[in-house]
């Protein structure tokens, strides 16, 4: 179902980045997380966007993440069920999502910054202070506790950059 939503596309990108880095990976279906013994010996789990999951999934990846397991999702993970009816907020509670402020829509000329003292704890970002937000994207507030990265610049004029640049 999350492929249906919007997740075939952002699946297919990290899929490639993984392949051009010669990153070994597998693949698992949400469907097909049944039991914790699926994601032993992971490294990694990957969510692309995994917008549809149902409640045995969710017991899963965060049965792997507190045994120590590491999780990185992207777009609107965990936001409506099996069957893709809308949560309320993200049902991965390991993400650290106190709640959902707002589901922004595509928006063209806001970034997200990076700070220096988040490149001193998230690596390959290099002289990179911005990154291009155009893509859909969850405004969440933090649960208690929560350390956070990589600030959102809201937009600005979009252009040509020697007349258009952000203001925050």
């Amino acid at each position: 179902r999350s492929w249906s939503l919007g997740g075939g596309r952002e699946y297919r990108g990290l899929f490639r980045i993984l392949t051009e880095a010669h990153l070994p990976f597998g693949v698992v279906e949400d469907s097909a997380l049944k039991g914790a013994g699926r994601l032993e010996g992971a490294q990694v789990v990957v969510l692309p966007d995994a917008r549809c999951l149902s409640d045995g999934a969710v017991a899963v990846l965060e049965g792997y993440v507190a045994a120590g397991g590491r999780l990185l999702a992207t777009g609107q993970p965990a936001t409506r069920d099996g069957e893709g009816e809308p949560r309320e907020g993200v049902a991965l509670g390991c993400l650290g999502v106190g709640r959902v402020a707002r589901a922004l829509e595509r928006e063209r000329g806001s970034y997200l910054r990076i700070r220096p003292e988040d490149k001193a704890v998230l690596e390959g970002f290099g002289d990179a202070d911005l990154v291009h937000l155009d893509v859909p994207f969850l405004s969440c507030e933090p649960a208690p506790g929560v350390r956070t990265f990589l600030s959102r610049i809201p937009p600005a004029m979009f252009g040509p950059p020697e007349k258009c640049y952000y203001g925050a």
